[in-house]
């Protein structure tokens, strides 16, 4: 069983071009689109960056790549060392857990597209009813339109867009959820075009094989509590349509800086261009081969001919060094500045992309710094938690409705690593209570905060038990944190 994900559809300039008015979705579908012109936009805007395509690159490619790279780095600190259990004595609960494998092989990368651009949507199907398998596809921003969604914000209809081609024939299919009173609606729509520009005329499913298993009528699902999808939204402010149940890019705000950063690092790489080491020479200064100067080879960057008036130079004048003083310092400290900035926009601690001059002062300025990245992390991975779980329930209704298997009760848990800016005191702290509690044992804790190893820390908590506190066992008291205990003098 794979994960099918619309990641080439996304790629796919065409599509972009097709989808950008939402009056082509709304003219196919026979419904309004919840999504306004300025955060269509937007998004459309947010992706072209993390691609590269942006107008301030049209005629200078040289970039620093900074969307792909924010948006990179945000998910690797989300899900680093993330774990989702699925447990429990029941047969669905193993179920369950190895439907969902395929979707944790790829998380880090859909978070990513998520990042950039704003949301992406996990929707379960059932695969294959024979093999019994249900699989998850991940849409992205610009292939997944809310249709309507409640009070609360969350989204209760939407359709979802996918495009394939096939020699010259291009064909769409949109699958539209609609939910109402515990009642699901399904239906799937399929359209064919001779041109890459146009959406063409509706046609049915069993013209392509991949969709002929789909019904031509729409699908009802009842007695369900809601969509049978789910929506990971990136948990910033929305600047641009604060009404619109969409989540923005991790870069929204920082749109204006990007394209700074990358114009003053034209200017940076210009400045070594052309500042290059050269050799402004006098064509006479070298032997003439086919009616040009012959330039030694290897060396054709170094020499610049026709610089020099030939009748205006002699001797040693025929040659002249062109080495000016470069200003590169000044250069990368205003870049150096912006990038600043974007972090700043971004949610992120400084030196995440940019280079930290000046070193904190102050061990509380250190942890402000760190702090910053931390609550950011910390809101996008409560965030997908939330959309990983109803895509968990969304997987456990199929299975109930086209028993693939018997029903029962499982266990969701959620694992993240919070060592990502957190303060060590305050994560010793917690480990203590850990101790306290009995989830971690006095060796332990020694292991991971003196580096012992797992001998030396037993015999050092055993030498302990009868003359030493266990905050002092711990290294733990007034004096500090992770301080080693004072011997006790002998009685």
């Amino acid at each position: 069983m794979m994960i099918f994900q619309n990641i080439s559809n996304w790629i796919n300039k065409v599509v972009r071009k097709i989808f950008n008015s939402k009056s082509t979705i709304e003219t196919s579908i026979g419904s309004e689109v919840a999504v306004s012109t300025e955060m269509q936009s937007a998004t459309t805007t947010w992706l072209d960056m993390y691609q590269g395509n942006v107008p301030w690159l049209a005629e200078n490619p040289q970039t620093l790549g900074l969307p792909a790279t924010i948006a990179a780095e945000i998910a690797k600190m989300v899900t680093l060392e993330m774990k989702v259990n699925i447990t429990g004595d029941s047969e669905r609960a193993k179920y369950i857990e190895k439907q969902f494998e395929p979707v944790m092989e790829s998380i880090r990368q859909n978070v990513e597209y998520a990042c950039a651009g704003g949301g992406i949507a996990f929707k379960p199907y059932v695969d294959d009813l024979e093999e019994k398998t249900i699989a998850v596809d991940v849409n992205l921003a610009n292939m997944f339109f809310p249709l309507s969604f409640n009070s609360r914000n969350k989204i209760t209809s939407a359709v979802f867009v996918e495009r394939k081609t096939e020699g010259k024939q291009h064909f769409t299919r949109m699958e539209i959820h609609k939910y109402a009173k515990r009642v699901l609606t399904v239906e799937n729509r399929a359209f064919k075009s001779i041109s890459q520009d146009d959406i063409g005329i509706r046609i049915s499913l069993a013209e392509v094989p991949e969709w002929s298993h789909l019904s031509e009528e729409p699908v009802t699902i009842t007695n369900v509590s809601g969509v049978l999808f789910s929506y990971f939204k990136i948990p910033f402010g929305n600047t641009i349509d604060p009404t619109s149940p969409l989540g923005v890019s991790v870069y929204s705000r920082a749109v204006s800086l990007i394209e700074d950063a990358d114009m003053q690092y034209q200017r940076f790489m210009w400045e070594y261009e052309g500042g290059e080491l050269a050799i402004d020479a006098s064509e006479d200064a070298f032997p003439i081969e086919n009616g040009k100067p012959k330039i030694p080879q290897g060396k054709e960057r170094l020499f610049r001919t026709n610089t020099l008036d030939s009748a205006s130079v002699s001797g040693d004048s025929i040659m002249k060094t062109f080495s000016p003083a470069l200003r590169n310092d000044d250069i990368f400290m205003g870049l150096n500045k912006i990038l600043m900035k974007i972090e700043d926009k971004c949610g992120l601690a400084r030196g995440t992309i940019s280079e930290i001059t000046d070193l904190p002062r102050t061990a509380t300025e250190t942890k402000q710094l760190k702090q910053r990245t931390y609550t950011t992390v910390s809101d996008i991975q409560a965030s997908l938690k939330k959309a990983l779980e109803s895509c968990i329930e969304a997987i456990d209704v199929y299975a109930t409705l086209y028993n693939l298997c018997p029903k029962g009760k499982y266990e969701v848990t959620f694992y993240f690593d919070d060592a990502i800016g957190l303060d060590a005191n305050v994560e010793k702290a917690s480990d203590r209570l850990d101790v306290a509690d009995g989830v971690m044992a006095k060796w332990e804790y020694r292991m991971k905060w003196y580096g012992e190893d797992e001998t030396t820390a037993k015999q050092k908590v055993a030498s302990m038990e009868n003359g030493y506190t266990d905050e002092e066992i711990l290294g733990f008291n007034e004096e500090g944190a992770g301080k080693e205990p004072k011997p006790k003098p002998k009685e």
